[in-house]
């Protein structure tokens, strides 16, 4: 379990950066292309911001039609609750700044590209990376249940008292 309040996620630029080479002199990371996203919702939603406010499920892609994230877009793993383990791993594609012209996301308007005919002069990498991530199992508070003239339920992360006078 994690608070989604507190999963910040990380910038494509923190994630790919070092990763990042291009044979053409001058060129740096501009963002990413997801093309693949094999995580299911069992698991949790892989999700993406352009603000650092508003998250938006990367939902479907796929070779023909890759999300275009932009280097200060930020990426991170909203689990279900109570998943832990290692979900589905999402495709990447580099996109250097060579073309100047590129749309890329702007919150739920999504931009795409077509990473499918990528070859080595195109400013997205043919070749592609892969990003994955855990989520570590977390004890949670128990859970209590009295059954006193009728019974009430005691939700997870209250506190309560017994009195066994009575």
């Amino acid at each position: 379990d994690i608070d989604t309040a507190s999963n910040t996620g990380a910038t494509v630029s923190s994630l790919f950066s070092s990763y990042f080479s291009d044979i053409d002199t001058g060129e740096t990371l501009a963002g990413i292309a997801i093309s693949d996203d094999t995580s299911d919702s069992s698991q949790g939603f892989w999700e993406y911001s352009t603000d650092d406010t508003t998250w938006h499920d990367v939902d479907s892609v796929s070779s023909s039609s890759a999300l275009l994230l932009d280097a200060d877009s930020s990426l991170r793993f909203n689990p279900a609750a109570d998943y832990n383990g290692t979900p589905g791993i999402l495709g990447v594609h580099a996109v250097d700044s060579s073309n100047g012209s590129l749309v890329f996301t702007s919150g739920a308007t999504r931009a795409a590209y077509d990473v499918s005919s990528a070859d080595d002069t195109s400013e997205v990498s043919a070749t592609g990376l892969r990003l994955s991530t855990t989520v570590n199992a977390v004890n949670d508070d128990p859970e209590a249940a009295i059954d006193v003239n009728g019974g009430s339920a005691i939700a997870e992360a209250s506190t309560f008292s017994l009195d066994g006078s009575g």
